[in-house]
């Protein structure tokens, strides 16, 4: 069963990679941009078209950096701009981290850099997908509370409450990330970890203090497991 579970997982990623490297005018909407330490941006990005050259087989979803991006730029948005485009890397050692692998089931099919500075195009609200306009209030929300919590609290500080709050990582210092890996405690960032914890607390939290309200029925049912079962779930 697990292994046809992970057959069945790879054929509905069925993610377009990218073969080689090229450079070519890409125009997408945008999905999520973070703000890195550096002072670049990093954005992923939904391709709707490429040009010169038109890509045959163009990746769905792409991972570029931009040095500056106009003000009014936010997740939804419509970019367009020359891009050098290149295939997701491999692991850079045996057994090591391969990014391939995750660009492949995160739906990334290339990554790469803008050469220059993307432009904003204008549209119509009204012909953004439904599916993509609650994605982008979405993460716009994210950015805007990341946005709070820097503000708040300033320094790396800021950046690592930021991750630990809503998952927008890509700002915290190269230093201090290599310090927590070397101490073996980078994992309280990392979405699999804290926030899992996190959410399933919560929700199992709320539906006890809800059974609560409902002395009868918890008396006769095992609320503490139906709480325990919905936190899994979630």
């Amino acid at each position: 069963l697990g292994l046809l579970a992970a057959k069945v997982e790879t054929w509905r990623a069925g993610t377009q990679m990218l073969g080689s490297e090229i450079s070519t005018q890409v125009t997408g909407r945008v999905v999520s941009l973070d703000r890195m330490e550096t002072g670049r941006i990093r954005l992923t990005i939904d391709v709707t078209s490429t040009a010169r050259p038109k890509l045959r087989y163009a990746p769905e979803r792409v991972r570029l950096s931009a040095r500056k991006i106009p003000a009014d730029v936010t997740a939804g948005s419509l970019i367009t701009g020359y891009a050098k485009l290149l295939p997701p890397t491999g692991p850079v050692r045996p057994d090591s981290y391969d990014f391939s692998f995750d660009s492949y089931f995160a739906g990334i099919g290339g990554s790469g850099f803008f050469l220059g500075n993307p432009k904003l195009v204008v549209t119509d609200d009204g012909d953004m997908p439904l599916s993509a306009r609650i994605s982008s209030s979405v993460e716009n929300a994210r950015e805007g509370i990341a946005d709070h919590i820097r503000a708040s609290v300033g320094g790396a500080e800021g950046e690592i409450a930021a991750a630990l709050i809503v998952g927008v990582r890509a700002g915290i210092p190269d230093d201090i990330n290599e310090a927590m890996r070397r101490t073996g405690i980078y994992h309280i960032i990392s979405i699999s970890g804290l926030h899992m914890a996190l959410v399933a607390g919560t929700i199992m939290g709320l539906l006890r203090g809800a059974f609560a309200l409902f002395p009868d029925f918890s008396a006769r049912r095992p609320v503490k497991k139906y709480a325990a079962a919905a936190a899994l779930f979630s």
